[in-house]
């Protein structure tokens, strides 16, 4: 199976091959031209003194610095030249940065094929009757639905279904993979009971087995994350719980205080 690194390699040869063989070619276009602007330079001359001016000439022409009897003329051919050099140069250029653009999206959309936990267990079905309907409960809406979850948990196979579940949902990084999973197991309602370490009377959420498997499913999917990031954009989530659901909660106080002032 070809391999990302593979891939960026064989692109890098395609594109060199691809340059080289453009470079090569305006080169040989360069001398063309220089070449026939020489021969009509000497035209006055006779067949003989000609060929021999002109291999002289030849010889002594070092791309992309000409030595000849005419300096402007060969300062003009030679920006001439150049110029179009420069031009063939710049247009491939811009039709490579377009194709490695092309490359980099593919090089992202392989890298999250990869971005799930081993395939032997992703492609696994869940077939436990009681881990489906843990995993179709999802996410919890009350503190009773809960802890009835959490004791579920418990067991070692369910635990794996529901981690193996959770482990399908990607993402292009971390937060957003947080966010995805934290909506999926816990409603903002719920959540908001929580924070991470249960400070300002807070319940505490990183002694929850439902915690544990958020931290067991992002180790799996990205290698190059530490403990701290998970713990970090959990923590987060948590915060941002709070003030979802702040607003309607003061909306329905006032009411509740409307009313209850009218009566």
């Amino acid at each position: 199976m070809t391999t990302i690194k593979q891939l960026k390699e064989n692109a890098k040869e395609h594109w060199i091959e691809i340059i080289s063989h453009h470079y090569l070619n305006v080169l040989n276009m360069e001398k063309d031209f220089v070449y026939r602007n020489v021969k009509e330079k000497n035209s006055d001359t006779d067949i003989d003194t000609e060929s021999k001016s002109s291999e002289e000439e030849l010889s002594s022409i070092n791309f992309p610095t000409y030595r000849a009897d005419n300096a402007d003329k060969t300062v003009f051919l030679s920006n001439l030249a150049h110029k179009e050099f420069q031009r063939q140069v710049l247009r491939h250029l811009h039709s490579i940065n377009g194709r490695m653009g092309e490359l980099n999206e593919l090089v992202e959309s392989l890298k999250q094929s990869n971005f799930t936990i081993d395939q032997d267990n992703a492609n696994q079905n869940i077939t436990n009757e009681v881990s489906l309907q843990c995993i179709e409960s999802l996410p919890v809406k009350s503190n009773i639905e809960l802890q009835n979850i959490e004791r579920i948990l418990q067991d070692k196979q369910i635990f794996h279904d529901v981690a193996m579940e959770l482990s399908k949902i990607g993402g292009n990084n971390l937060k957003i993979i947080v966010k995805k999973v934290m909506c999926r197991i816990l409603t903002p309602e719920i959540g908001r009971e929580y924070s991470w370490e249960g400070h300002k009377g807070n319940l505490i959420f990183k002694d929850l087995i439902l915690a544990k498997i958020r931290k067991t499913h992002h180790k799996k999917s990205q290698e190059n994350i530490t403990e701290n990031d998970i713990i970090n954009a959990i923590k987060t989530w948590l915060v941002k719980a709070k003030l979802k659901t702040k607003q309607p909660v003061q909306q329905n106080e006032a009411n509740r205080s409307t009313y209850d002032s009218e009566h």
